[in-house]
């Protein structure tokens, strides 16, 4: 988890909110898998995602997303593709 996420102020050094949410579903049967493998990078997760970066390209928007602490000699980014452009920049 990021260090900025929301942790009870009566237990600051406990579980995040997030982390909270993810065991109560996980407990009542709501979250019956884990992620699936996408065949990405080890450290292409959402802890090590340092910037999000929405650019206009042609008539449309594509985005790309900038991992921190990178392997030597592995990819530090994830987009979209240039060739298909989004219409607009909302998510």
């Amino acid at each position: 988890m990021p260090a900025d996420f929301p942790r009870s102020s009566d237990n600051p050094d406990g579980p995040t909110h997030l982390e909270l949410i993810r065991d109560a579903l996980t407990a009542t049967g709501r979250l019956p898998c884990k992620r699936p493998r996408l065949g990405m990078p080890a450290h292409f997760t959402f802890e090590n995602m340092e910037n999000l970066h929405v650019e206009r390209h042609g008539a449309g928007w594509v985005a790309n997303i900038q991992f921190r602490k990178v392997p030597k000699g592995k990819p530090d980014c994830v987009g979209t593709p240039d060739a298909a452009p989004f219409k607009d920049q909302a998510p």
